[in-house]
C-alpha cells in the first residue's frame, strides 16, 4: 500500500469526502477541475480509492466468516423467541425509554445534545501496524466502535502509540460509554502540546466531565478548546 504521509490531512479529507459524495455541488465542481489539472492528485485519488476497496473487502470477508460461524446457533435462537415476545418487548422498550428520559440530569441532556464522535480519518494506511489501524478506522467509520476499540487496544498492547491512536480510541470508547477509559485517552492527547488533536481532546474531555456531572471540570476543559461549539456550551453551563 502506498505511503500517504506526504499528502496533507486536509487534502486527504477532501479526497475522501469526494469519494463519499459529501462535497457540495460547488466544492465537487472545483475539486474535479483541480483533478483535471493535477496529474499527481488524480493518481492519489485512484490509490486512495483502491486502498479503501481493499480494506473494506478484507473487513467484509471477516464479517461474512463470522456470520457463518454464528449462523447455526442464530437459527435456533432468533426466530421463535422473537415471535413470542415481540409485543411485550415493544411495550417494555417504550416504558424504558420514558424512564430513561425522565431520569436524565441536565448535564446528561447537554452531553447528548452536543456529543458527536469525530468523523474519522481517510483509511489509506501503510502495512503492518498502520494497516491494522486503518482496518480499525474502517470499523469506526461503519459504527462498529467495539471492533475498532479492540483493534486499537491490541496495537497499544503491542507498544504502538501515537496521539492519533489515543484520540480515536478515546472517541470509540466514549461512544461505547466507557467514560473513564476514554478520559485516559483524551488526557494523554491533551497533555501533548504538539498534537493536532489537542484542542478536540479538550472538547471531548469536557463532555465526559459534563456527563459525570462535574460542571467545573467540564468548563475548565472546554475553555482550553477551540472546538466550534465550546464557547456556546460554556455559556449554557453558566446560565
Amino acid at each position: 500500500m502506498k505511503d500517504f504521509s506526504s499528502i496533507s490531512p486536509e487534502k486527504l479529507d477532501q479526497i475522501e469526502r469526494y469519494l463519499r459524495n459529501q462535497l457540495s455541488p460547488e466544492e465537487r465542481a472545483s475539486f474535479e477541475t483541480l483533478l483535471s489539472r493535477d496529474e499527481n492528485l488524480s493518481k492519489v485519488l485512484t490509490e486512495v480509492k483502491e486502498n479503501l476497496r481493499i480494506l473494506e473487502l478484507s473487513l467484509m470477508r471477516d464479517e461474512i466468516k463470522n456470520f457463518h460461524q454464528r449462523l447455526p446457533k442464530a437459527k435456533q435462537s432468533w426466530i421463535k423467541p422473537w415471535q413470542k415476545v415481540a409485543a411485550a418487548g415493544l411495550g417494555f422498550l417504550l416504558v424504558a425509554l420514558v424512564y430513561f428520559l425522565l431520569r436524565q440530569t441536565p448535564e446528561e441532556k447537554l452531553f447528548l445534545s452536543y456529543f458527536e464522535p469525530d468523523p474519522g480519518l481517510v483509511t489509506a494506511m501503510n502495512p503492518f501496524s498502520e494497516y491494522e489501524f486503518g482496518r480499525g478506522m474502517v470499523d469506526y467509520k461503519r459504527g462498529d466502535f467495539d471492533g475498532a476499540s479492540k483493534r486499537w487496544e491490541s496495537l497499544l498492547a503491542e507498544g504502538y502509540n501515537s496521539d492519533t491512536l489515543q484520540f480515536y480510541l478515546g472517541n470509540s470508547r466514549l461512544k461505547l460509554g466507557e467514560l473513564e477509559l476514554a478520559l485516559e485517552n483524551f488526557d494523554a492527547v491533551s497533555t501533548d502540546s504538539l498534537s493536532v488533536f489537542r484542542s478536540d481532546a479538550f472538547w471531548y474531555q469536557g463532555l465526559i466531565h459534563l456527563k459525570n456531572g462535574d460542571r467545573e471540570k467540564a468548563m475548565e476543559s472546554l475553555s482550553q478548546s477551540d472546538f466550534p461549539q465550546a464557547a456556546e456550551l460554556i455559556q449554557k453551563l453558566n446560565e
